[in-house]
């Protein structure tokens, strides 16, 4: 992971050595993101004196909330009990997202053409962003998309093997024995969902979709 450090330590008069430890504690944190910056907004309020000794409390857990990350520590003053705390960092974190070339219409299976590849500050996002192309195997766009808009997961719906009024076959398990029909389907099937699918003498089952081509009656 590439970091882009934007440290203001100085500015509180922390040592070098917590900054180094600071910075292996993103790094292990922060691993999902391609690359992130930070700045350090606030101390801990029980912080006395400048020179107080300060480490981070691996102990406790970090809380990342709409791009701030709130960090455990341990104060430990030269004369007096040692406190706990906590330091805030005001983060950007950037990931590698796909974004629209042009307008997307709905219903339509995206190609690569279709979008690129942009770094972007993902705090700064309100869905949850496609990060890779394998996400966008067999799905389609359930909404327009805007000229280069950030894909969302929000936006895209499987596509179903299974249209209305596709001729299947549908069969049923009695022991050993397996019967078989031809059906019409009444509904969009998805892989292992259940649709309610027409005979030829018109009576509806409902079935579970194994593939495009075969269901099995269940009801």
């Amino acid at each position: 992971m590439v970091s882009i450090i934007i440290a203001i330590l100085f500015m509180f008069g922390l040592s070098e050595s917590f900054q180094d430890n600071l910075d292996a504690y993103l790094n292990n944190h922060l691993s999902e993101y391609s690359k992130y910056s930070y700045e350090i907004i606030t101390l801990p309020n029980n912080i006395s004196n400048l020179n107080d000794g300060i480490d981070l409390d691996k102990s406790r857990e970090y809380k990342l909330n709409n791009g701030y990350m709130y960090i455990p520590v341990h104060i430990q003053p030269k004369n007096g009990k040692g406190t706990n705390g906590y330091i805030t960092l005001k983060l950007k974190l950037y990931k590698e997202v796909l974004v629209s070339i042009n307008e997307i219409e709905r219903g339509i299976e995206l190609a690569e053409s279709d979008f690129i590849k942009v770094y972007k500050d993902v705090t700064q996002l309100r869905v949850e962003a496609v990060y890779t192309t394998e996400y966008l195997s067999d799905k389609r766009t359930k909404v327009k998309i805007s000229k280069g808009q950030v894909l969302s997961k929000n936006a895209f719906e499987q596509i179903p093997v299974i249209r209305i009024g596709d001729k299947i076959t549908a069969y049923i398990k009695k022991g050993t024995v397996e019967i078989s029909m031809d059906v019409k389907a009444k509904q969009d099937g998805y892989r292992n969902k259940i649709i309610r699918v027409l005979s030829d003498e018109n009576r509806i089952y409902k079935a579970k979709v194994e593939s495009s081509k075969k269901v099995l009656i269940v009801e």
